[in-house]
């Protein structure tokens, strides 16, 4: 028979006791707390945040024999009460929010946006959702700039009170004709605006609630432009598709002087000689005769790529 070692040693059983997470377990160990997979609800000292609708968290512990000294990691999961129930139906959105409450009412539709409102702290993440809203629907807004009020409206707010859902977090709202964007940092804001746009150029925000963070920190990918070139341009789509999606690392491999030439090695000609590849991006690497050695195709200046990491970093 095969001897498995228990997933909880230390016998913990978590209980909710008001506010915080309280761990009963044998006393022949010890326990750390290692951390949550939602700290939005229930943070580093197991303080507990009421979210928005019913969650699912995983708390991870290790433990720690007295007697033997061996150590082990256990996870547990806890559900935690929200504000309001899960709703079967959740908006159509990529990646799917963290948590989604709707309400009774219409959809706010594009058609009946009229303008951006916003402070003069929040006026470059207007003119951000501004710029990338005219590029793929083609409507152009204008943006109102004080704490009006107002109907027919998409709000930009800065809320302090929201540094609990983390520097991507944030909240978006919709009743029947405005829609409210707040995040504790500007950060937040632009991925509020993201989920707005897309449900937007879906059918329209729903009337309902979105309290949303990442589950990772990273999401990306990495392309390799040295042995398959593109352009700057498309490198600008790529990115701006990455947005629109709440992607945040993108990894460009630029240069290389390698081809796996075994995949040449059978075709009995030259072509594992001309296997091409190159260090696509300005180098100050010289031939013997002191000439500059660009790639075949597709060079790209450092200027050039300077000036698209900037545009990046300015919408960051």
């Amino acid at each position: 028979m095969h001897n498995s070692k228990p997933k909880n040693p230390a016998s913990i059983h978590l209980q909710l006791s008001g506010e915080s997470v309280i761990p009963k377990y044998a006393g022949t160990h010890r326990i750390t707390f290692l951390g949550a997979d939602h700290p939005q609800v229930i943070d580093c000292n197991m303080r507990i945040r009421t979210p928005l609708t019913d969650c699912t968290v995983t708390l991870s512990f290790l433990t720690e024999n007295k007697k033997t000294g061996e150590r082990a990691a256990t996870d547990l999961q806890l559900q935690i009460p929200g504000k309001y129930r899960n709703s079967r139906m959740t908006p159509a959105v990529y990646p799917t929010p963290a948590h989604w409450h709707p309400e009774t009412g219409a959809a706010v539709c594009f058609k009946e946006i009229k303008a951006i409102i916003c402070s003069e702290s929040t006026k470059y993440v207007a003119e951000e959702f501004i710029a990338f809203a005219e590029k793929i629907s083609g409507v152009k807004l204008k943006i109102l700039i004080g704490d009006q009020r107002g109907r027919n409206a998409i709000f930009f707010r800065l809320n302090k009170e929201l540094a609990f859902l983390g520097k991507e977090g944030y909240r978006a709202a919709a009743d029947t004709s405005s829609i409210m964007l707040e995040a504790a940092t500007a950060h937040g804001l632009i991925w509020a605006g993201r989920t707005a746009l897309q449900l937007l150029m879906n059918g329209g925000f729903p009337s309902g609630a979105i309290e949303d963070y990442p589950t990772y920190p990273v999401r990306g990918f990495i392309l390799d432009a040295a042995r398959r070139p593109c352009s700057l341009g498309t490198l600008r789509k790529i990115v701006e598709f990455m947005s629109y999606f709440k992607m945040n690392d993108f990894q460009i491999h630029l240069s290389d002087n390698y081809i796996w030439l075994e995949d040449y090695a059978d075709n009995g000609d030259l072509s594992a000689v001309n296997a091409y590849s190159a260090f696509r991006l300005e180098s100050s690497i010289r031939s013997e005769n002191g000439e500059a050695q660009p790639p075949k195709n597709m060079p790209t200046q450092k200027k050039n790529f300077g000036i698209l990491l900037y545009g990046l970093k300015a919408r960051a």
